[in-house]
């Protein structure tokens, strides 16, 4: 068993609607999924307009710089949805451009950034992403961009 150390806080900045506590204690838990340990309570499961960062390299396209099946598909479903899509790249701003070019995804994406390797916020648990998904991890694009919708988009 792993033991996790977790806390309460109120947020009074948190962006829902009802000011939101958590229940937070040592607990002990079994085969927890590491990706939940970033999870902040305080940020609704559903949200309008949600901010989605997306890789570049082994996530948008793979290795030879091909883009991944269905991922234009699901790109288009999640801003038909009303997601505002980012395109990111550990490589830097230009050459997450420069991919959305090439492969004529330019107008999915309101923005292109490098990767941050370090935030600065005045509220440190808000600027921590609190639902990471691997594409790999998922049948297909299309359905990460479902599961996505499904469990997080109002």
């Amino acid at each position: 068993m792993a033991e996790v150390e977790t806390r309460i806080h109120e947020d009074p900045g948190c962006p829902s609607l009802e000011p939101v506590g958590c229940f937070n204690s040592a607990f002990a838990v079994d085969n927890l999924d590491p990706a939940w340990l970033s999870i902040s309570c305080h940020i609704p499961p559903l949200v309008k307009n949600a901010n989605i960062f997306v890789d570049v390299d082994l996530t948008l396209v793979d290795g030879q710089g091909r883009l991944l099946d269905g991922a234009r598909e699901a790109l288009q479903q999640l801003r038909d949805e009303g997601c505002h899509l980012f395109l990111w790249s550990s490589v830097g701003v230009e050459y997450a451009r420069k991919i959305a070019t090439l492969h004529g995804l330019t107008d999915f994406f309101e923005g292109f950034t490098a990767k941050p390797d370090i935030v600065i916020d005045d509220m440190p648990s808000t600027a921590q992403a609190p639902f990471v998904y691997n594409v790999h991890d998922e049948a297909s694009w299309k359905s990460l961009a479902q599961r996505i919708i499904d469990k997080h988009i109002d």
